[in-house]
């Protein structure tokens, strides 16, 4: 099976600490890495990108070395077949949202020595991400929801055999972020591509991840499936959900708590077996065992307490 295979460490000038990288992934699957800000996960997808060199090391990708100290190999950035999606879209705002597309696939296609006769590709793109009706837009008049499907859609156009996501989503509402997390499931689906994403919200993780890497100072603390890496399922739950609470009430002799849990908001009591530590804004579980929901902090049911700090 085709995998994607790092290890490599960047030293940082007037710094002690450094990152190291090493960690063996199959591809075509979506990979999420999650951990503090601040603790290397951007610095990891440049590297990846070709955008920041490591110090020493060695970056594979499908059999295909993109980076090697050793071998003094280091492949330019426009030719390791990604495609990059930053936090602040970065379209190119004298173009509209068809000229976006139209130059980035006559540059990918020059760089491949293909003939730019394929604009199928452009279309099967604009009607997957429901573009049709800002084709003729400029990216300033357009919602931050639509410019990120501009930027989804223009960053795998060239089929790149990796999609890297920075924090796509992070500037959106709560309802347009649901709505692209399902757009990036379509795009794994649809393509087949194999995706990096960094991201700090746990919905989003479980969700979309088929592989989590959690990043701590730097280094690689544990990757695995969501459940594996983030959840203990020792409890037989029937439903747990991630919230955070929003307000606890006293009501005759019972506590009432207002859970946010995605975009939507209830109300629980919060019973004999719910952590009597909890506050206003701590973020909490949420499991029904038969009818009776529990309220507990991540740390008590068995979360891995320094991954939830890195979220």
């Amino acid at each position: 099976m085709s995998n994607i295979r790092v290890n490599i460490t960047k030293k940082f000038p007037q710094r002690e600490e450094q990152i190291a990288y090493e960690f063996c992934i199959d591809t075509n699957q979506l990979i999420t890495v999650v951990g503090s800000s601040g603790c290397g996960k951007s610095t990891l997808l440049r590297m990846l990108a070709g955008l920041t060199d490591p110090t020493q090391g060695k970056i594979e990708i499908e059999g295909q070395t993109w980076y090697s100290s050793e071998e003094k190999i280091n492949i330019p950035t426009q030719q390791r077949d990604i495609g990059f999606v930053f936090q602040n879209y970065s379209l190119f705002p004298n173009m509209t949202v068809h000229d976006n597309f139209r130059y980035v696939c006559k540059e990918h296609l020059f760089s491949r020595k293909i003939k730019p006769q394929d604009n199928k590709r452009i279309d099967d793109i604009i009607e997957l991400l429901e573009l049709g009706e800002v084709l003729h837009a400029y990216p300033a008049t357009l919602s931050g929801g639509q410019q990120q499907r501009v930027a989804l859609g223009r960053a795998i156009i060239g089929k790149p055999k990796l999609l890297l996501l920075d924090e796509p989503l992070s500037a959106l509402d709560a309802e347009m972020r649901a709505k692209l997390q399902k757009e990036i499931l379509k795009i794994q689906n649809y393509y087949d591509i194999t995706t990096i994403l960094v991201s700090h919200s746990l919905q989003e993780i479980f969700l979309l991840s088929d592989t989590v890497v959690v990043v701590k100072n730097g280094h690689i603390k544990d990757i695995g499936k969501p459940m594996d890496v983030l959840f203990d399922t020792s409890m037989s739950n029937k439903i747990s959900l991630t919230g955070e609470i929003l307000s606890i009430d006293n009501v005759d002799t019972m506590q009432i708590a207002v859970v946010a849990v995605g975009n939507q908001v209830g109300s629980v009591v919060l019973g004999a077996e719910s952590d009597n530590d909890i506050a206003i804004g701590d973020n909490v579980i949420l499991s029904m065992k038969a009818f009776s929901p529990i309220v507990i902090k991540p740390e008590q049911q068995g979360y891995h307490h320094e991954k939830m700090e890195a979220l």
